[in-house]
């Protein structure tokens, strides 16, 4: 779902990245993601344990993938962990706010985003 949501970003931010912010109604939705996505997490952990294949690697498979969706929602909507491996201990210690997703191109959400990367993870 979020890199559903990513992608559909990417190919509609290509109209107004570098010339203008992004439109309102985009930023707002983009919003109502971000609290969707933590419940959707959530409900997929509860989910895994309530219904845990009986066999521990079939489990620790679906693990994973719930944990991907959980890197890929910090990387997202909280802080920039993209970087080139060269330069990824450097860089993901500076709390780099994410691409525009999660910024919504909007000052106050900028402005909340860095005081939230700075109280800590």
């Amino acid at each position: 779902m979020i890199l559903v949501q990513a992608g559909i970003y990417w190919l509609l931010a290509r109209n107004w990245v570098g010339q203008r912010l992004m439109p309102t109604g985009l930023a707002n939705l983009y919003r109502t993601f971000r609290a969707l996505n933590v419940v959707l997490l959530l409900a997929g952990l509860v989910a895994v344990f309530a219904r845990a294949p009986e066999q521990p690697l079939v489990t620790f498979l679906v693990l994973c993938v719930w944990a991907l969706g959980v890197i890929e929602f910090v990387n997202y909507f909280v802080v920039r962990l993209a970087y080139p491996p060269s330069q990824w201990f450097s860089k993901v210690g500076q709390w780099r706010e994410p691409p525009a997703p999660a910024r919504h191109d909007a000052p106050a959400t900028r402005a909340t985003m860095v005081s939230r990367s700075f109280s800590g993870p």
